[in-house]
């Protein structure tokens, strides 16, 4: 019995020194059981209870306990968790045991067990505010916020000032999307504990996601006050101002962080996204280049990569880079509807459908692969695939802000959700911090700077229109300032342009923000958007406030529903005043069309020969040169039927591509009309493909978005035009400008009408040749083809705008008399 009893001494202080404490007390508990006055056992057992006679029935001894909590100050968490359970069996009624051991498994993100031992501590102790507090980290560790957030509050009620409980609180109602809650505690932590700095920092984040970035970014800068060190209010500051869109200071932030953290990888990915929001591509690229190194198997750092090789033009490059994003993640949408907009870039218009396909079949609510997909569907008039998505047009975009404005106008001819799609777009994409207000002069200032933005200054739609403008501008009354950020072509446009101009800059390598504040710098009185929402545009320029006033013209035939842009210039017909609420602009009403022309633009010498065009000589040749989207089946309806009426007539259309003409010859032959009767036109050079317009007999138009540019072609090279006039900007251009031209008697209010003037045109040789007779006299002099004059109307409402600026006064629509 005595080696028995010696073992069994021996055992338990070998378990006494592997702090297995609970186990050497019933070792030594059993010994005296037998032998109750045993000294080696009774000196053990008194030095593991801190006294000389047994411990209060349940609670460890005080020494013990001390032990234990050094212990876990000193972060040896795992050696405390293998002897909890022991200890929680011995003492089950030592609620500080059981507080400190739920502490450990806290520690040790084991949120469960933390949970059965704490909530057995406050079954002794209902009061008991530690465990009360630890249970509530326990279950938001558990992810059970309600219950977390009742244990805070009940913390809170029984001690109204304990900063980390409102604190926890605050974090808790955060994870559990409740900003205003979080809100409310994070100011009493600060309240109680004013150098808080992570509370500064966690209400950032309650201020940003409930959209108040400005103050965020004070929290973030009152937290870096008090810990200049402290990470993620750096991070979080450099998102802020990325969110802000003052991306100069939001890559100040990001290298700051990167400074006390360099292998933050997630900064460097966002440092690269500031970069390239600022349009530093080469300084984007290498900062996606730094996060592949540390991360190669980071999809997103791919996805970042492509797009900012697309925004340098390397579009073949960009495709390797999304198609290496969706390698490493098969499912990662925005990668698919990137690789899509780069295809189609590049021409591949089906490739570009196939892959916002895959991005819609991840993710069926992605509303950009949608829009894309839709309006490329369009382009190649594949209207049994666009059916299948008809129930959407009506809502796309319409309440998210993720649609182009652009990719819509041509599905529908509704002003009013054409404005609510570019409102949410234009807040979601263009909430830049502007630049500082400019002083106010005292008096007109002479002559007045008009900057004039775009990315067409070449051999360009636009520069067919705004040639003569550019030539025409009072130099005594206006100095002209151009701010190209298109190709450097050297064409004759672009030096038609530089000649025309007082002052051109060629700012391509430049940021939106560094464009914005070099037209500043140029002071720079208003600022004239040539682009909206079309392709290449750069809007984030005029978000910036590049000038006082701005103005958006010609580019874009509707609102861009933007706060930063106060004037649309257009006319009563574009706008009629029914439809004035559709624009969040104020307008300035030219008093004909709005549309600039080029009266010098040449037409070739070529004399066509229709055999030379692939046209019948004897045919009566309908002609539409209209982009390929703007054709939907209900004009295409119209036309075939014109067709089936007029004997001999054929269809001239421009070949857009090879699908096109293969779509549209199938439609036709689905009306039963002969596929031969449709004509594809190649594109030629624009002074030719003006000449070849001899060649046929009447335009007819679009409804949606009717014939712009293709229009003003039409009639400046002698061939009369049909349309229907609608109800949004872009459905009644045409009508504006024949109305300029005077030729009212071309306009039509419905498709009944459309269809039966086009008969009547085509059955009556005399009425046609009337109508081509008076357009060739009008076309010298009517105002659509005075540049001179539209200039000098223009001019009055730059005038009109800037007066009302120096005086103080807001927008308001201006009505230039004729």
């Amino acid at each position: 019995m005595t080696q028995s009893v010696d073992k069994t001494l021996r055992d338990a202080a070998a378990l006494h020194k592997a702090g297995r404490i609970a186990e050497a007390i019933k070792l030594y508990q059993a010994v005296l059981t037998k032998f109750p006055k045993n000294p080696r056992a009774l000196k053990a057992l008194a030095m593991l209870k801190g006294v000389s006679a047994p411990a209060r029935p349940g609670q460890m001894p005080l020494t013990e306990f001390n032990a234990l909590k050094k212990q876990y100050q000193k972060e040896n968490f795992i050696d405390l968790a293998n002897q909890a359970q022991g200890l929680a069996n011995a003492f089950p009624k030592d609620k500080a045991l059981l507080n400190l051991l739920g502490s450990v498994f806290n520690q040790l993100n084991q949120a469960q067990a933390a949970i059965t031992l704490l909530s057995g501590a406050l079954r002794l102790d209902k009061f008991f505010i530690d465990a009360q507090f630890n249970l509530g980290i326990a279950h938001q560790k558990n992810q059970d916020l309600a219950n977390a957030i009742a244990c805070f509050q009940n913390v809170i009620e029984l001690a109204p000032n304990n900063s980390a409980a409102h604190f926890k609180l605050a974090n808790a109602f955060r994870a559990n999307s409740e900003f205003q809650k979080a809100i409310l505690h994070y100011k009493k932590t600060l309240t109680l504990e004013p150098n808080h700095a992570p509370a500064h920092c966690n209400l950032g984040l309650s201020l940003q996601a409930i959209g108040d970035i400005a103050q965020a970014i004070r929290q973030y800068q009152a937290a870096l006050k008090i810990d200049p060190k402290f990470i993620p209010a750096q991070g979080n500051l450099g998102n802020a101002m990325m969110a802000q869109g003052a991306f100069e200071n939001a890559i100040k932030a990001f290298l700051k962080t990167l400074k006390l953290q360099p292998e933050n990888y997630i900064t460097s990915l966002n440092l690269g996204r500031a970069y390239k929001e600022n349009g530093d591509f080469q300084a984007a690229f290498n900062a996606f280049r730094k996060v592949i190194s540390m991360q190669p198997e980071f999809s997103e750092a791919h996805n970042d990569l492509g797009l900012t090789l697309y925004g340098q033009g390397k579009l073949e490059t960009a495709l390797k880079s999304y198609q290496k994003a969706v390698d490493l993640n098969p499912n990662y949408a925005d990668a698919y509807n990137n690789m899509g907009v780069a295809h189609q870039e590049l021409g591949a218009v089906t490739r570009a459908i196939e892959s916002y396909q895959k991005a819609i079949a991840i993710n069926p609510n992605h509303l950009v692969a949608y829009g894309q997909k839709m309006f490329q569907q369009a382009s190649l008039c594949d209207w049994s695939a666009l059916q299948q998505d008809r129930t959407m047009i009506a809502t796309l975009g319409v309440s998210t802000p993720d649609v182009t404005p652009w990719n819509m106008l041509g599905f529908e001819d509704h002003p009013m959700r054409h404005l609510q799609r570019s409102k949410l777009f234009a807040e979601k994409k263009y909430n830049q911090k502007p630049l500082a207000d400019a002083a106010r002069p005292a008096q007109r200032a002479k002559p007045v700077r008009i900057g004039y933005f775009s990315a067409d200054f070449h051999d360009h739609a636009t520069m067919y229109l705004m040639a003569g403008v550019f030539e025409k501008h009072s130099k005594s009354d206006f100095e002209i300032y151009a701010y190209s950020y298109g190709p450097n072509t050297n064409d004759c446009m672009r030096k038609r342009l530089t000649a025309a101009v007082d002052k051109f800059h060629n700012v391509r390598q430049l940021s939106d923000f560094d464009i914005a504040a070099l037209a500043r710098d140029h002071e720079i009185d208003i600022a004239v958007d040539l682009k909206g929402y079309t392709q290449n545009t750069r809007l984030g320029i005029f978000a910036f406030k590049a000038a006082p006033i701005q103005v958006s013209y010609i580019g874009y035939p509707g609102s861009l529903g933007a706060p930063f842009i106060d004037y649309i210039i257009a006319d009563p017909v574009v706008i009629p005043r029914a439809y004035e609420s559709a624009y969040s602009e104020k307008i300035i009403f030219l008093p004909h069309s709005y549309q600039a022309n080029d009266d010098v633009r040449p037409i070739a010498n070529t004399v066509y020969s229709r055999s030379q065009l692939g046209l019948p000589a004897d045919a009566f040749v309908l002609c539409c040169f209209n982009n390929s989207y703007k054709i939907t089946p209900c004009e295409f309806d119209i036309w075939m039927r014109v067709l089936s009426q007029i004997e001999g007539s054929v269809l001239w259309l421009l070949e857009a591509n090879k699908w096109v003409s293969q779509n549209l010859r199938n439609a036709a032959q689905a009306r039963g009309i002969d596929p031969s009767r449709l004509i594809f036109a190649p594109k030629l050079a624009h002074h030719e493909h003006l000449a070849r317009h001899s060649c046929a007999d009447l335009f007819i138009d679009t409804f949606n978005v009717n014939a712009h540019t293709t229009a003003s072609d039409a009639l400046w090279a002698g061939l009369p035009l049909v349309t229907k006039a609608g109800k949004g900007f872009a459905a009644r251009v045409a009508a504006s400008l024949l109305t300029a031209i005077g030729l009212p008697e071309l306009i039509v209010e419905t498709e009944a009408a459309y269809e039966a003037l086009i008969l009547d045109l085509a059955r009556s040789p005399q009425q046609l040749q009337a109508v081509t007779e008076k357009l060739a006299r009008n076309r010298r002099t009517s105002p659509l083809f005075d540049a001179g004059l539209l200039t000098n109307h223009l001019e009055t409402g730059y005038r009109a705008a800037y007066q009302r600026w120096v005086e103080q006064k807001p927008p308001a629509h201006i009505r230039i008399a004729p």
